[in-house]
């Protein structure tokens, strides 16, 4: 089996978007947001959680164990699809941009990250 991960291995699976009017405007919200969301990634790539992880998916998503493991195991073992910690991954943002302009929605040459990134945020959220 091939996997998309296997083809491209940098790619940003997730990501948080807010615009920046608004997180400048509801700073404390975000940064509760931001520290709980890298608590759900530290927590998922625990090994100790997998059993608890996957009998959430099981409920939430209301499949079979089976599928749930093996959903589990491509995700977060696999294809490390969400970050570890909330970080974002530069060069897996670079990808989907390179990918987007090279299709036609994006100009060429594909614009600098930076001008989507904003990780103060984030590093504020951490301390």
């Amino acid at each position: 089996m091939l996997l998309v991960s296997d083809i491209i291995p940098d790619y940003q699976f997730s990501s948080i978007a807010v615009r920046r009017n608004w997180a400048q405007h509801n700073e404390a919200a975000l940064a509760r947001f931001l520290r709980a969301y890298a608590r759900g990634c530290q927590w998922l790539y625990d090994p100790a959680n997998r059993s608890e992880a996957v009998q959430i998916l099981v409920e939430r998503l209301n499949t079979t164990e089976e599928l749930a493991r093996k959903t589990y195991a491509l995700y977060i073992e696999h294809a490390q699809a969400l970050p570890r910690a909330g970080e974002l991954n530069p060069a897996g943002l670079r990808t989907p941009l390179d990918i987007m302009s090279g299709s036609g929605n994006l100009p060429l040459p594909a614009p600098p990250i930076e001008r989507y990134i904003d990780t103060g945020h984030l590093e504020r959220a951490r301390r």
